[in-house]
């Protein structure tokens, strides 16, 4: 495909299911590239590239930061996880129209406009084991610590912190319900 040249759908995942728009939002950028930290919906023409991000991924421990690495080769995909697991079991790939898109690499997307769904597609954990037995996607888990007692400590503390961060969404939802 010609560089100027972009496919006529892209792909977004997500953990949420959504209707009908997808909003911006800022970029997720853990190596600190600056273009992957722009206001915009991002997207991929690559569908099991987008799987992955449906499913996301969350800490597994507070003192670490999560890092999601994804890299390509030829026909596989190689994805990294450090400090971090598959946060749910189902996601959520939505089609969209690219028009809106520029072209950030040879896999990734921005559109600075909310962007109409065209298809929605619920995506599961099975899919993406399948694609990880095919040799699609070549999964890599970064390592927890060994001590028991620091990894149950880790989760004792991270398990409080989602406590903490649920109880102020929910207070938000009713103090702006008002």
């Amino acid at each position: 495909m010609n560089e100027n040249e972009k496919p006529d759908f892209l792909y977004h995942g997500s953990l949420h299911r959504i209707e009908g728009f997808i909003t911006r939002h800022r970029g997720r950028n853990q190596d600190c590239r600056k273009e992957l930290n722009q206001y915009g919906v991002y997207a991929t023409p690559d569908y099991a590239t987008a799987m992955v991000y449906a499913l996301g991924a969350q800490r597994t421990t507070f003192f670490r930061p999560k890092i999601i690495d994804i890299k390509y080769s030829y026909d596989s995909i190689l994805v990294d996880f450090q400090n971090c697991c598959w946060n749910k079991k189902t996601g959520y790939v939505y089609k969209v129209n690219s028009e809106a898109f520029t072209k950030i690499n040879d896999f990734e997307y921005c559109a600075n406009s909310d962007l109409e769904i065209i298809e929605t597609t619920k995506v599961s954990l099975e899919q993406i084991n399948d694609l990880i037995d095919s040799g699609k996607i070549i999964f890599m888990q970064g390592t927890l610590p060994k001590s028991l007692f620091v990894r149950f400590l880790f989760r004792l503390i991270d398990g409080g912190l989602r406590c903490v961060r649920n109880a102020g969404h929910f207070f938000n939802k009713i103090w702006y319900a008002k």
